[in-house]
Order: structure tokens, then sequence, then C-alpha cells
């Protein structure tokens, strides 16, 4: 998603609702929980160079600002202690 489809989306909600993420993902749920809500702590530029391991699963490695051969993005930090 880019980050002008997700200020259009937002633009259409109560500006004063707090904001969670949530996940479904495998790797993460649980039979006794299947679902997690994530509190958004920050929303901040970064770079990252993103590839996949020996096994397929997606990885992204954090590089200084000034790395030439990585990706620049918008990174929102989430935390599961709300």
């Amino acid at each position: 998603m880019k980050v002008s489809e997700l200020m259009a989306k937002l633009a259409n909600l109560d500006p004063n609702l707090d904001v969670y993420c949530y996940t479904e993902d495998e790797r993460f749920a649980t039979n006794d929980r299947p679902f997690w809500f994530l509190d958004v702590h920050s929303v901040d530029t970064t770079k990252v160079r993103m590839d996949r391991d020996t096994n397929g699963l997606p990885t992204a490695t954090f590089v200084d600002l000034e790395a030439k051969d990585a990706r620049t993005l918008v990174a929102i930090n989430v935390s599961s202690d709300f």
C-alpha cells in the first residue's frame, strides 16, 4: 500500500479514533490466539534491504539511510503491548 492509498482510507474515518493493527498471519497465530491486535507506536521513513531466506520467508534488514542499494519505505512500528 502506498502512503496516498493509506491517507485516502484514513481520510474517511473519524480522526479521533485510536489506530491499531492486527494480524491473522499463521506465523503469529496459535490455537488459543488466532489473531493479534497491535498498537501503533510510530510511523517513520527508513531504508531496508528486503529479501527471502533459504526457506522463502520474507526478511528485511534495516540499513543506513545513505545506503544506495536499499529501498526507502514507511515503517509503522507496532507492539502487542497496548
